[in-house]
């Protein structure tokens, strides 16, 4: 796992940009969770910096000559978009919120997204060492979707779209209080954009198993929601 963090351009990339502008930077989401699935990093990165990420983002865009813009500003997050082989990648920057790493992981939606990994660790001690306050690693070995925090579906509906896409595209199950969440928020669903629930839902149509996933989203009272 080692080597596949060391010998990954974009990455090798980030930790350069983070040395030259003299912060730390981290991997954290999906990423550092794939890793562990199935020993991939995917397309798409989540970095946090402890200093501005508008700049890191903007000299990591211009390197693979692609494009950056600002996703949300109150947030210092912002998105590189670049293209490899014909398919475009994604590399999202946030700022640490007050510099406090833990805080940030735990606002996240899953435990299984909520684990982190310090750049200088793996280029300077080759070396994994996983920033983990929601024990999102026990639950990636329980096979398990449980939310970091109670108000995370509360928070953002969206996610609970996301929990049963999770659970059926990596075979997990959802941790039960996990479900009795979505069972509580699910209404809220339908006051979220609907770009967003569009998006989810068309992921979840995209995987292989479709007529289980519906099944799951019938189950969970989901369905009927969406589709009247």
């Amino acid at each position: 796992m080692i080597d596949l963090l060391l010998n990954s351009p974009p990455i090798k990339t980030v930790y350069n940009l983070a040395q030259d502008f003299s912060v730390d930077a981290f991997l954290v989401g999906g990423a550092v969770r794939d890793l562990q699935i199935n020993a991939s990093l995917g397309t798409d990165l989540d970095f946090l910096v402890t200093g501005n990420a508008k700049p890191i983002a903007q000299q990591f865009a211009e390197t693979y000559k692609g494009s950056s813009f600002c996703l949300d500003k109150k947030r210092s997050c912002y998105r590189a978009i670049t293209s490899h082989d014909g398919h475009l990648e994604t590399a999202d920057f946030v700022s640490l919120m007050e510099k406090n790493l833990a805080h940030n992981l735990m606002s996240r939606d899953f435990t299984i997204n909520s684990i982190g990994l310090r750049l200088a660790d793996i280029f300077e001690k080759k070396e994994l060492t996983y920033i983990d306050p929601a024990q999102g690693l026990k639950d990636l070995r329980d096979n398990r979707i449980r939310v970091t925090t109670p108000t995370s579906l509360e928070l953002d509906p969206v996610r609970i779209l996301r929990a049963i896409r999770f659970a059926r595209k990596y075979h997990f199950t959802l941790d039960a209080s996990t479900a009795a969440l979505i069972y509580k928020f699910k209404e809220k669903i339908l006051k979220s954009p609907w770009e967003r629930i569009r998006n989810e839902f068309f992921l979840i149509l995209s995987q292989h198993d479709i007529s289980e996933s519906l099944s799951d989203l019938e189950r969970h009272g989901i369905l009927t929601l969406l589709i009247p």
